[in-house]
């Protein structure tokens, strides 16, 4: 993170590119800006997302990470080496570098949520 106005300012100006986040994409963003994601201090690359999905662990250090967390857009035009501003309600809130660029295996993928055996039950007689 920058504190300091002039330096982050200039950081947002390099930026070639903007891109508006989903809330979804601004909460992993914030995440991996407070270390909510440790070890993790970026977005996965290629590489990484598929180590993650088939071992469900990170590379190198081996430590338990079954959670892939990627930048996805349908943004066709972005590239390898682009410099992104990160906007969130219209709030510039963070700059990447794009380092790879793919389609993910979403059959591959197990996605899931606490919600997902949550029953509703009518409380109304």
């Amino acid at each position: 993170m920058v504190s300091d106005a002039a330096k982050a300012a200039a950081i947002v100006a390099s930026a070639t590119r903007s891109l508006e986040l989903s809330h979804r994409n601004a909460c992993d963003v914030e995440l991996l800006a407070t270390g909510g994601f440790s070890p993790l201090r970026g977005f996965m690359n290629e590489d990484v997302y598929a180590h993650c999905v088939e071992n469900m662990r990170l590379p190198g250090s081996n430590l338990l990470f079954g959670m892939p967390i990627v930048l996805d857009t349908d943004c066709e035009d972005t590239k390898v080496g682009d410099k992104v501003v990160l906007k969130y309600q219209g709030k510039d809130v963070a700059v990447v570098t794009v380092e790879s660029k793919w389609k993910p295996n979403k059959a591959r993928s197990i996605h899931w949520s606490p919600y997902d055996r949550v029953g509703v039950v009518n409380a109304d007689p």
